[in-house]
């Protein structure tokens, strides 16, 4: 047999599949360091069950999956196929390849096949024993196994030695034998304190028995006597029943009498009802026309209501069309405003342009008069005109004084609005500045909400998906805690007690009862071995009579669920616990098992029961000093789970913690522990988020109140804007009259300064008749001057005014446009009060007729009146005749009563005499007929009959199938007794068996270790070129159990202790181990990794000329670095990570690359 093909996908670092193909020979794996060589060795350890992650170089067993990189994703599954030339047949199995495989997937769930097909490590290690391979054997030796090989004690040197001798398959079949010693004793244990159950059962029916035939006899004599005093009672009930018959025919008779009085009474009450339904009848029409009559009123009513509410509704409309009336006619009163002051405007304009006019006409009358003096009269003639010159100007002067003071007075008008409008102006625009200021705190403020609404949402939105997170997550744990606990439990309670459990949930009439499993609580650290020590017995159940023991298992017979063991409380041994205190100054002793748990005390006897004689210990050798010390009276348990029984039985090895009830505790704990603190934490969340909506919702309230504020602020701006436009333009206005009248003056000022300047130079100067003439020509230019500017002042007041004419015209335009508005509504509004005046007509017409109707009701009442009466007497009469028909009523119910009475006596002797024909067929199963057999000529005595039951009674409970049960009880007795034997006598074959097992296991172990030594003796010699190597047994008078020592004499040196040899030497040490391993028990094929890693060059070459003379009987798949390695090899793998993470194989024949 030989390893043909190793396949890995998604295994540590082979991302990729990839195949290495052997054919014999030594296949060599090289790389860098740091590649994944190691890898290969890993995934056939693993490959072949390695359960220990740390001989995997791993933390958790899902680090053996890819876990991807920067560029690749990580898989999902890891799996490797081993797959061996089985031609040979060294494998126990009808293939002559045979494939094994394991898978690992992300999500914890794992797969072992062989050859395809599903199956359990379990089987894969019973078709790989004894024969070197295997994760415990030495077909897979490491770098660190080398050095642990060398330096371990020597008892944990005994594994590889065992499956180096061959003894490995012995020690598998005597730990399944010991199972099986296990399980006898326990059965044999069972069977036994079965039959002291038994053997109680038939002291306590024999005695059943014997009271149940004591029974039968007093009930038979009972029942002679109880018979026939029957029997004489139902012949007295005839009798009486045939006198009740004959009362009841005369009081019959009585009855028709009165029968027949009462249905002449009914004729004649007939008769007057008949008169009374016809009054009634037409009561009844005059109600239905009063109905009528009320429904019309009730109609006029609901018209009424409609009419009073149209008119409400027009009123409303009236009202509505008042005010767009009065709106319009404000427009309207507006607009007039504006028209006359724009009037206002064109009649200043106009009166303006007049006085430019008159002024001018008034200029060119002053230049025409010039023109004709400087052109008729000389400079002689001046001097004698000086005087009608002055008198003219003087006249010119009065005009322009007298219109100087209109001009003041109009401006004094005019600057005195001007201040009001003024300081009417500068308050609205300092009410609208604070209201602006007002207006910017508060955008300010509604910005700062808003961000801060908007952080509170964020906050909310993320408190809301932690929560939601941590909720799935609760939910997740909830979950996992949940099927955790049903694992537990399914782990722990067998079929049939689950089925009790699931019967009593279902069904309330079965007795209560108690698993062991569920009575006591145990501490974490001790739950390993509380659960060894009571095995099968965690599966018990407590009951408390044996009673109801037979009834369960009853009910477990008639459904099929299996056995199950039942401990009654009543009878149940009680076991009295003596606490033998000297055992506490024993090494390693922690405490007697039944003080580790807790349990309800009033289970106390069963528990005590159950823990009897077990005592805890924290190791296994601890545990054997104590067995030893004191021998047969304990059981003994330890911490890790080894058993020693008072026999001297010891079981230990492997636990599957997942399949033990309390296997996932510890991961439960944290579970537990975990989802609190989530619970608090989503608790927290939760109080955080109401908190956040009512920050938010406060933060809602507070915006909408700033944007009312903001609303109102602007709205008052608006306002504001309007006033201040509207005081603006009459500022203008008064300016510029200010303006134009400012200028008037200064012109008129002008005038008379230069009026009053001619003056005194005509009468200062007027000798100066010379320059007269120069003066007027002066004048006259100056006159033609003041004419041209004038003329410009008037042109621009005549585009003034042509523009108020055109505003005039607007105005006059939107006048007619809100007078035609006006008067559609005041239209509307007319025709509305026409409507109202229709409505209020209709309203007292609708009036009229309700009191028309209310008259006709008033009639019909006064009719109803009359009919009623004349009803009340006929209603009279009828009493009459019902009081006669209820006197003869009472008359006939006192006869009845008298025929009910007799009838009803008969019916209780007739009942009476059911009861005791009843009582017969209940008590003794007969009938009357049949009861008249056991028909006796005696006197039925009563106290006879009470003596009877009274000695019937002090039997107390009778068990009448304790005859039968007894019987069977004593079958069951002898069964079990016989079964008691052979399992004793299969107790003492089984202990034989282990002997034996012993015995080969030591002759085949002191064979093959002898041959083991040599071996190791002569290859250390040739490695070493001398030398001397010895195995010893530690302890020679225990073959099977003691640890091997190495004692190694290089050359020239003295025998030393090994962990004072160099690396180089511990590694060639180990290697010449090695080799007399397989010298002596050659293994198919064998896997070094680096074994040769300490080695110097010279030694590296004697362990490939070695490992190549192996060659021919052993497959070697070396991983190495080394040169003189490499060149003794058949095939190089070489392997490389050209991608971070990712390893690459590269196959070479070295032949080929030879040639």
């Amino acid at each position: 047999m030989y390893l043909k093909k190793l396949e890995i996908y998604g295994f540590k670092s082979f991302a990729d599949k990839v195949e290495l193909e052997f054919n014999g020979g030594i296949a060599a794996v090289v790389g860098p360091n740091g590649c994944g060589k190691s890898n290969i060795a890993d995934a056939i350890r693993w490959v072949l069950g390695e359960q220990s992650i740390k001989n995997l170089r791993g933390n958790k067993m899902e680090d053996v999956i890819f876990a991807g990189t920067s560029t690749r994703k990580a898989l999902g599954v890891a799996s490797v196929i081993i797959t061996f030339d089985n031609s040979d047949g060294t494998l126990p199995i009808d293939y002559e390849e045979v494939a094994i495989g394991r898978k690992l997937y992300r999500s914890g769930e794992s797969e072992y096949t062989i050859n395809g097909t599903p199956c359990r490590l379990k089987d894969i290690n019973d078709l790989l024993y004894d024969t070197g391979i295997g994760k415990d054997g030495y077909s897979i030796i490491g770098q660190g196994q080398v050095e642990k090989l060398i330096n371990s004690r020597p008892e944990d040197r005994r594994e590889i030695f065992d499956e180096a001798t061959g003894i490995s398959k012995y020690k598998y079949k005597k730990m399944e034998t010991l199972k099986r010693l296990e399980e006898t004793a326990d059965n044999l244990q069972r069977i036994k304190d079965i039959i002291r159950e038994v053997e109680a059962q038939r002291s306590v029916l024999r005695e059943q028995a014997d009271k149940a035939y004591k029974y039968i006899e007093l009930s038979e004599k009972l029942k002679i006597l109880e018979i026939n005093g029957i029997l004489n009672q139902l012949d007295e009930i005839d009798e009486d029943i045939k006198s009740y018959i004959e009362k009841e025919a005369i009081l019959q008779r009585k009855i028709e009498d009165i029968e027949n009085q009462k249905n002449r009474y009914k004729l004649e009450n007939e008769e007057k009802q008949e008169k009374y339904r016809f009054f009634k009848e037409n009561a009844e029409e005059l109600r239905q026309k009063l109905v009528a009559i009320e429904k019309n009123i009730e109609k006029i009513e609901g018209q009424y209501n409609v009419i009073i509410e149209r008119l409400v509704n027009r009123k409303k409309d009236m009202d509505s069309y008042t005010k767009e009336i009065e709106k319009t006619e404000k427009n309207i009163a507006n607009l007039k405003f504006r028209l006359n002051e724009c009037l206002l405007r064109i009649k200043q304009k106009e009166l303006f342009l007049k006085k430019i006019d008159k002024y001018q006409q008034d200029l060119e009358l002053k230049i025409a008069n010039l023109k004709n003096v400087l052109e008729e009269e000389n400079i002689a003639n001046n001097s004698q005109n000086v005087y009608v010159r002055v008198g003219y100007l003087n006249e010119l002067l009065k005009k322009d004084r007298e219109q100087l003071d209109n001009i003041n007075k109009d401006m004094r008008d005019i600057a005195s609005s001007l201040d009001k409008k003024r300081n009417a102006y500068d308050a609205e625009k300092n009410r609208g500045d604070s209201i602006l200021s007002e207006l910017n705190k508060i955008d300010e403020k509604l910005k700062q909400n808003l961000l801060k609404l908007d952080e509170l949402k964020a906050s909310l939105e993320s408190y809301r998906s932690d929560y939601q997170k941590i909720n799935a997550e609760i939910d997740r744990l909830t979950i996992r805690l949940s099927s955790m606990k049903d694992i537990g439990a399914e782990n722990g309670i067998t079929r049939s007690v689950k089925a009790l459990i699931d019967a009593k949930n279902k069904n309330t009439d079965l007795p209560d009862f108690w698993p062991v499993i569920n009575l006591i609580d145990v501490p974490e650290a001790y739950q390993v071995a509380i659960e060894v020590a009571l095995g099968s017995a965690l599966q018990n159940v407590v009951v408390k009579t044996d009673d109801e023991a037979r009834i369960l298992i009853e009910y477990l017979k008639e459904n099929n669920f299996g056995r199950v063991t039942f401990i009654p409380l009543n009878t149940i041994k009680d076991v009295k616990f003596v606490y033998e205190t000297f055992l506490y100054g024993e090494k390693g002793f922690i405490d007697y098992a039944i003080k580790l748990i807790k349990y309800d005390i009033k289970f106390d006897k069963a528990i005590r029961y159950l823990f009897d004689r077990i005592i805890v210990c924290d190791s296994i050798d601890n545990a054997l000093k104590v067995s030893r010390k004191y021998p047969h009276r304990y059981r003994i348990v330890t911490l890790d789970g080894e058993i020693i029984y008072p026999a001297g039985l010891i079981t230990g090895g492997s636990l599957n913690k997942n399949k033990m009830f309390y296997g996932n505790y510890e991961e439960q704990r944290l579970l537990k522990e975990k989802l609190i603190s989530y619970q608090k934490r989503c608790e927290e969340l939760k109080n955080q988020i109401n908190l956040n909506e009512c920050e938010i919702e406060n933060m809602r309230r507070e915006i909408g109140m700033l944007k009312g504020q903001k609303d109102e602020h602007e709205k008052a701006l608006q306002e504001i804007d309007i006033n201040c436009k509207k005081l603006w333009l009459d500022i203008e206005f008064l300016e510029g009259k200010l303006r134009e009248a400012q200028r008037e003056k200064n012109t008129i000022m002008d005038e008379i300064e230069r009026l009053t300047a001619q003056i005194q130079a005509y009468t200062q100067e007027s000798e100066k008749s010379t320059k007269e003439w120069e003066e007027y020509k002066e004048t006259f230019e100056e006159l033609r001057k003041k004419l041209f500017k004038i003329e410009v002042i008037k042109a621009k007041y005549q585009e003034q005014l042509s523009s108020f004419r055109r505003q005039k015209e607007e105005y006059y335009s939107a006048l007619n446009q809100r007078d035609d508005e006006l008067s559609k509504f005041k239209s509307a509004y007319r025709t509305i009060l026409s409507e109202i005046a229709d409505l209020e007509e209709e309203r007292k017409q609708l009036l009229q007729k309700k009191h028309e109707w209310f008259e006709e009701k008033e009639r019909i009442v006064s009719s109803m009146g009359d009919v009623e009466a004349r009803l009340g007497v006929f209603e009279k009469e009828m009493e009459n005749i019902a009081d006669n028909l209820k006197a003869l009523e009472a008359q006939l119910k006192e006869v009845l009563d008298q025929k009910m009475q007799c009838e009803l006596n008969r019916t209780k002797r007739e009942l009476r005499k059911s009861d005791l024909i009843k009582g017969l067929d209940d008590y003794y199963n007969i009938s009357r007929e049949e009861a008249e057999q056991f028909r006796r000529n005696i006197n039925v005595n009563a106290d006879e009959i009470r003596n009877l039951k009274k000695e019937i009674e002090l039997l107390g409970d009778v068990n009448k199938g304790a005859i039968e049960e007894y019987k069977k009880v004593d079958e069951r007795y002898a069964f079990l007794d016989t079964q008691r034997k052979d399992l004793e006598e299969s107790l003492l074959k089984v202990q034989k068996v282990i002997d034996e097992l012993d015995e080969a296991m030591k002759e085949q172990f002191i064979k093959q270790f002898g041959q083991i030594g040599k071996n190791f003796d002569m290859i250390l010699k040739e490695l070493f070129g001398g030398g001397k190597g010895k195995l010893a047994l530690v302890d020679p008078s225990d073959v099977l159990h003691s640890g091997i020592n190495i004692e190694v004499q290089l050359p020239g040196k003295r025998i030393q202790n090994m962990q004072l040899l160099s690396g180089g030497e511990k590694a060639l040490c180990a290697i010449s181990l090695l080799f007399a391993f397989l010298y002596a028990n050659p293994s198919p094929f064998c896997v070094l990794d680096e074994i040769d890693a300490a080695l110097d060059e010279a030694n590296v070459e004697r362990f490939a000329v070695f490992l190549q003379r192996l060659s021919k009987k052993i497959q070697f798949i070396v991983i190495t670095h080394r040169r003189g390695t490499m060149m003794v090899a058949d095939y190089v793998y070489g392997v490389s990570m050209p991608e971070q993470g990712v390893s690459r194989l590269i196959s070479v024949k070295i032949d080929e690359e030879a040639s």
